[in-house]
């Protein structure tokens, strides 16, 4: 990173991927080799327009906490705004039931994210197969109505997603 003290803040967060915001007015340009040669990162994206530092990194060799420390080490002008970690504490089910199944939804999506080399993830295909079904079934039988509960469901899970994801920016 170029010389000088920026302020980033972490925009979001989930186990094994950091999103930091560097401020527009900010001159300071990540070197994208340099952000690779902290232990446990393993790809880094940056887009200037919109001041975006994505990296992620293996959780089993760091934590976030871990991580900010290591940032802090190799980038000492970088001023990383700490989030409490509470903040990033999901309210899961306390039942057993409930907790394998988010668990293996959350495994499920980030295969999806991965294989799709990060354009889509189940926030996104999930409402994309509620209306695909729903222009199906209108097709298929116009005079039922099932086809707008269909699409109604996909336009929920759509907003709710997207909801969830700009209240992840925090700023």
């Amino acid at each position: 990173m170029s010389e000088g003290n920026a302020i980033v803040w972490i925009a979001s967060y989930s186990p094994g991927r950091l999103r930091l915001k560097l401020p527009p007015e900010s001159d300071i340009a990540p070197s994208l080799e340099q952000l690779l040669q902290v232990p446990a990162i393993t790809e880094v994206a940056y887009r200037k327009l919109t001041g975006s530092l994505l990296v992620q990194y293996d959780e089993t060799l760091s934590s976030l906490q871990e991580l900010l420390l290591l940032l802090n080490r190799y980038f000492p002008s970088l001023k990383i705004d700490e989030i409490p970690l509470s903040s990033f504490e999901r309210e899961l089910p306390k039942n057993q039931f409930s907790s394998v199944m988010y668990h293996y939804s959350e495994l499920t999506n980030q295969a999806v994210h991965q294989a799709t080399s990060g354009l889509a993830d189940l926030t996104s295909l999930m409402p994309l197969a509620f209306f695909t079904w729903a222009a199906i079934d209108l097709v298929v039988r116009p005079t039922l109505p099932r086809w707008f509960e269909l699409y109604r469901e996909g336009s929920y899970l759509w907003h709710f997603y997207q909801n969830a994801s700009y209240g992840e920016r925090g700023r």
